[in-house]
This record gives C-alpha cells, sequence and structure tokens, in this order.
C-alpha cells in the first residue's frame, strides 16, 4: 500500500506537473517554426527528428540512473538540460547549434519521464494523478504548437522565449531542494543485475504485449498526424486543419479527467484506448473530429500503460525508473520509426488506405493482447 504523501513528496509533485508542462511546451513551439529555423526542409527534419533521437536514445539510461542515485537527482538532471537546450535555441541562429540544442532538448525530455511516472506509482491515487500528468503533458503540447505559431507573428522565437523564462526559475527551486536533502537515497544496484532486468523486461510474457500496443498506438497516431495535412489539403482550409489537430490533444485532456473516475482495471482501459484509438484513426478518412477520438483512445492508453506498468513493478520486484524509462522508450520508438514506414508507403497506397491500414494494426493489438485482466489495479 502506498504512503500519505509527505510535504516533500509535493514539492518534488510541483516540479513534475510544472515540469511537463514547460518540457512538452517548448518542444511544441519549435513545430510552427521550423522552416523558419532551418531554412531548407532537410535541416527541418534534423531539427526536427533530433528531438526524438536524444529522447529515445536516453530514457532507458536515466531510468537506470533513476533506480541507482534517486528520482529527484535524475528529476533535475532533465530541468538543467532542458534550461539549456532553451537558453540555446534563444540565443544562436546557426542550424547546426540548433540541432545540437533539440538534441540535448531530446536527451533532458528522456531524462524526465523515467523519475516523474517513477515518483507518480509510489504516491496513492496512481491512476488520478497519472491522468493529471498525462493532461498537462498534452496542454503543454497544444500551447506550445499554438503560441509557438501566434508569437511567431511578432517574433520567430517568441514561444521558445516564453517556455524558457519559467525554466529559469524552475530548475533553481529543483537544484535548492536538492540541497537542503530533498533527494531520496537508493541503493546502488550491480550493473550485471540491470543487465539482466534489462533484459527480462524486454521479453516479459506479461510486459511484451505492453511493449507492442504502445509502439503501434502512438507510432500510428504519429503516422495519421504527419499525413492528415496532406490528405485535408484540398479538404479543409488551413485553420480547420489546425483545429483538428489540436483535437488530438483535446482528446487527450478529457481522458485524463475521466480515466481517473472509471472504474476499471489498467489492462481493460489499455484494451479499451486501443479500441478507441482504432475508431478514431478510421474516423479520421471521413470527419474531422476523428483525430479528437484517436487522442481520447491514446490518452487512455497512456494511463492505463503507466498504471499497468507500475502494477507490474511491484509484483515483478522491478526497478521502477528502469521500467517506467523502457515504457516511455517504446512510446518514443513508435513515434520515431512508424511515421517514417508509413511515409515510405505513400507512394504504393493512397493516403485512405494507409490511414485505414493505421486503424487495423492499432485494431489487431487489441485483439491479440493476452493481458491476463485480473481486476488488479481497479480505482488505483
Amino acid at each position: 500500500m502506498s504512503e500519505p504523501m509527505s510535504q516533500q513528496d509535493a514539492g518534488w509533485m510541483v516540479l513534475v506537473y510544472a515540469g511537463v508542462f514547460l518540457i512538452m511546451g517548448l518542444s511544441g513551439v519549435v513545430v510552427p517554426i521550423l522552416d523558419i529555423l532551418g531554412g531548407i526542409p532537410f535541416w527541418s527534419s534534423v531539427l526536427f527528428s533530433a528531438y526524438f533521437g536524444g529522447a529515445l536514445v536516453s530514457l532507458i539510461p536515466f531510468g537506470v540512473l533513476t533506480d541507482r542515485y534517486g528520482a529527484q537527482r535524475t528529476l533535475a538532471i532533465s530541468l538543467v538540460l532542458t534550461t539549456l537546450s532553451g537558453i540555446a535555441l534563444s540565443l544562436f541562429s546557426d542550424v547546426a547549434v540548433l540541432s545540437v540544442a533539440r538534441l540535448v532538448e531530446g536527451v533532458g525530455c528522456g531524462a524526465f519521464f523515467p523519475p516523474s511516472l517513477s515518483m507518480l506509482s509510489h504516491l496513492p491515487k496512481t491512476k488520478r494523478r497519472t491522468g493529471a500528468f498525462n493532461l498537462l503533458l498534452n496542454a503543454g503540447l497544444a500551447c506550445g504548437v499554438i503560441l509557438g505559431g501566434a508569437l511567431a507573428l511578432l517574433t520567430p522565437k517568441g514561444g521558445i522565449y516564453l517556455f524558457t523564462l519559467p525554466m529559469l526559475l524552475l530548475t533553481p527551486y529543483a537544484l535548492l531542494s536538492l540541497m537542503r536533502g530533498g533527494a531520496s537515497s537508493h541503493s546502488a544496484q550491480d550493473v550485471g543485475d540491470v543487465v539482466r532486468a534489462s533484459i527480462g523486461m524486454f521479453f516479459s510474457r506479461q510486459l511484451v504485449p505492453l511493449w507492442v500496443v504502445c509502439i503501434t498506438t502512438f507510432g500510428c497516431t504519429g503516422a495519421v498526424i504527419a499525413m492528415y495535412p496532406f490528405y485535408t489539403a484540398e479538404l479543409l482550409s488551413r485553420d480547420v486543419q489546425g483545429l483538428a489537430l489540436g483535437g488530438v490533444y483535446v482528446g487527450g485532456i478529457l481522458a485524463s479527467l475521466m480515466a481517473a473516475y472509471v472504474p476499471i482495471s489498467s489492462a481493460r482501459m489499455l484494451r479499451g484506448g486501443v479500441l478507441i484509438t482504432a475508431l478514431g484513426t478510421l474516423l479520421t478518412i471521413y470527419t474531422p473530429l476523428g483525430p479528437t477520438v484517436f487522442g481520447l483512445g491514446s490518452g487512455f492508453v497512456f494511463v492505463g500503460a503507466v498504471v499497468y506498468a507500475s502494477q507490474m513493478a511491484r509484483r515483478t520486484a522491478a526497478p521502477d525508473g528502469l521500467m517506467m524509462g523502457t515504457l516511455s522508450t517504446m512510446v518514443y520508438l513508435g513515434f520515431a520509426t512508424l511515421p517514417l514506414l508509413f511515409g515510405m508507403l505513400h507512394p504504393m497506397l493512397s493516403l485512405p488506405r494507409l490511414i485505414g491500414l493505421n486503424a487495423l494494426i492499432v485494431l489487431s493489438t487489441a485483439v491479440l493482447s493476452p493481458w491476463a485482466d485480473d481486476g488488479h489495479g481497479r480505482g488505483a
């Protein structure tokens, strides 16, 4: 049973919630101005991919560091890295420097999720707190994309300035909390134990279905988001396209609000989220409301995945940071690979067929997932 949250834990949860909003916001503000920062399509693609590459390669290592040195220390490192990247993005214009800054920003994101999700898994009302975390994640992305485009009318880097300034306040607060003894103590783990735990986690019969769902759900929705402007180019005006894509984040926020009060187990929430995501993906072919529906479904998948993974960590005595680092890696692996794969298939299949194929792939994970839904985690 989880212990009540202490005043010290409450202070770190403020950092977690504020951090996820600002980190996601800073990543989002760059998207509307990629053409300005990159100058040519190649460098714009580099700036976009560098972020996901940095996150992908750092999630599991920082999960291990979380287990070894404590979640608070790793969280502080992530805030420092994000702040430094925001400063570099604000001050420099050379595209090579900006690309390195985006890579560092991605590493900062990779350092943030394992300790944050590990903290959430140790606190009471895990499902509700994870829902709030996912709400702020989606709100940060939405605000970043919207404000990044709007402020670019005044100054190209206006959105970057807006999200970097609060980070300059949040990061010193985290470092002061560490110096005051706010970090929990963790016993050092043997490297061999960590390697064995990693291998077992990757190939566990109970966890492989979860990894498959995370890769396919988030990878396929990412692919649909990437295809959507091309698919609707002659069907919707640009402002309606923006509203439709913004619906993805609105759906994620609604899922976060609803998940805490849905009295079902994490496994059933995952299955339900997958089904809603598949339905929303299919609806995207016919209506601008489709992205909102698959955003709702993927939001349920995220909350269900975090709760399910935390339950499995407790049952198997697996390291929490490593578990959450692996979970986050699977999400980013989907984002990094499936949009590229479906982009390569575009010359062979029409966009409606590609979107329909995405829906079928997501749906198949609900049919094939062999979770033993024994009711654990109901109301967690």
